[in-house]
């Protein structure tokens, strides 16, 4: 079984020093990660304050509150209750800047605990399904949606050529 972070309300696997990747700043050693600061120091030693970026909606979380709405809350992998709504609990399965089309389609979001999202991200294809063969059904989802993809990519040239051919 993995060691859980020692943060209390954390359930991602340990990182370094009882702590997962998120929560390295609370380390007390000597290698614990120093805190950023909005000031910054240039190689002419003057000061500049950084500003943070103003982003963009995207219109992503409307969409994960529908999709929080409409579907029971539970792991679609696990089946593991899901008690409130945290948009690390979503997960796209066609990744959102090489699918751009897919990013607010709803059947591309399913839910997760955070653990399986961290999985998904940083644990091979390979090894998630030999460990849990459940993994397979969320990998064969991902097929689907991708030759669906494809599909309406072809369908979109073929109009295209024909319009101008």
């Amino acid at each position: 079984m993995a060691k859980i972070c020692n943060h209390e309300t954390c359930t991602m696997p340990v990182f370094s020093h009882m702590f997962c990747r998120a929560h390295q700043y609370l380390r007390t050693d000597d290698k614990a990660p120093k805190v950023k600061t909005a000031i910054t120091t240039s190689i002419n030693t003057k000061s500049k304050v950084i500003k943070p970026k103003f982003r963009q909606p995207t219109g992503e979380l409307e969409i994960f509150k529908e999709v929080w709405l409409e579907r029971e809350h539970v792991s679609e992998l696990s089946g593991t209750k899901l008690y409130f709504f945290d948009i690390n609990n979503f997960h796209h399965l066609l990744t959102k800047k090489g699918y751009e089309r897919f990013r607010l389609y709803k059947p591309n979001i399913i839910l997760l605990t955070k653990s399986e999202h961290f999985q998904i991200h940083n644990v091979a294809q390979s090894i998630l399904v030999s460990q849990d063969s459940r993994w397979q059904k969320v990998f064969d989802k991902y097929q689907q949606l991708k030759e669906n993809y494809n599909y309406g990519r072809e369908t979109e040239l073929q109009q295209k050529t024909t319009i101008t051919g």
